[in-house]
């Protein structure tokens, strides 16, 4: 089976009878094929944002300039990668293994509490004091 998603924001009855329908149609077969449907129910929260974005490729870039690791130093996508793994949850992936939740996921909350996260790794574990 392919991967599926869905996604609804439910703001009126009419958007909301879609999202049930759909629930109904298909539950069913899925748990029948043996990948049952989850549905996973939450707020709205808005997506990080461009000017944190910006902010923190500035902050790796920082980073990737003055670490130096076992007499190497490493580019900004080698420490995003590295701390993506290091401070986001895991999710499964279609095999069992898992894998870190993509920052492009983050609300503007978790992003900044990433952000601070990447700020004191960057302090306390390669003794970086960072503008």
């Amino acid at each position: 089976m392919s991967e599926f998603s869905a996604s609804y924001v439910v703001r009126d009855e009419k958007i909301l009878a879609r999202a049930i329908a759909m629930i109904r149609g298909n539950w069913q077969a899925m748990a029948a094929s043996a990948h049952p449907m989850v549905v996973h129910l939450s707020t709205e929260a808005a997506a990080r944002s461009q000017e944190q974005n910006r902010r923190y490729w500035a902050l790796l870039a920082d980073i990737a300039a003055s670490a130096w690791v076992d007499g190497k130093q490493f580019s900004k996508d080698a420490w995003h990668a590295h701390f993506v793994g290091l401070l986001l949850p895991k999710i499964e992936g279609p095999h069992g293994e898992m894998f870190p939740v993509s920052t492009t996921t983050l609300t503007v909350r978790e992003f900044a509490h990433y952000m601070g996260a990447v700020e004191a790794c960057a302090a306390t574990e390669l003794a970086l004091e960072l503008a």
